[in-house]
């Protein structure tokens, strides 16, 4: 077989074009090194040829891939230094928002306890003294009022801070993250 019908034959069974300059470039190459056509063209085992061009082509394609991730890799290293002045600061402005949140509910229990105890303290004294019963009366209700306010107050910021702090660090730690598409 020569190999123009060599080429014909792979062009009819729908080879990839790439495959078929691949074995046209080899044959050229085999030839110029002195061996005869006919033999080239029977001894050439199709599968060991494919095997030898799918490798080469992948081999070319990582090599490509590895030198674009070794420069993205360089790149991302480069940003981070550059990028720490602006990165450390805020940081800490995070870290001291989260306290900061913290205090604030700590401040909202604890003075919910206190108009609790204050108003519990001062019912006792109420009713230890002379005092008329409309007057027991309002002081509790100003007490529970202000305990039920708290008590609002203390559940909007709870809830929210936690919102809040969970749209933080799912933000923080997905950056750069990909999401993969099935």
């Amino acid at each position: 077989m020569k190999k123009e019908e060599f080429m014909i034959h792979l062009k009819n069974e729908n080879t990839d074009p790439e495959l078929i300059a691949y074995y046209d470039e080899l044959i050229f190459d085999m030839i110029e090194a002195g061996e005869d056509e006919e033999s080239i063209i029977n001894g050439l085992n199709q599968k060991k040829v494919i095997n030898s061009f799918i490798y080469t082509k992948n081999k070319e394609k990582l090599e490509k891939e590895s030198k674009g991730n070794t420069t993205k890799a360089a790149w991302i290293v480069v940003l981070l230094l550059l990028s720490t002045p602006v990165t450390i600061p805020l940081g800490i402005s995070l870290i001291v928002t989260i306290i900061s949140l913290l205090a604030v509910g700590l401040s909202l229990f604890v003075g919910g306890l206190g108009i609790f105890i204050s108003g519990i303290l001062t019912t006792i004294n109420i009713m230890t003294g002379s005092y008329s019963i409309g007057y027991i009366l309002i002081n509790i209700g100003i007490h529970l009022v202000g305990l039920s306010i708290l008590s609002i107050l203390a559940m909007f910021f709870i809830k929210y801070t936690m919102k809040l702090l969970r749209v933080i660090f799912v933000k923080l730690f997905t950056i750069g993250q990909k999401k993969e598409v099935k």
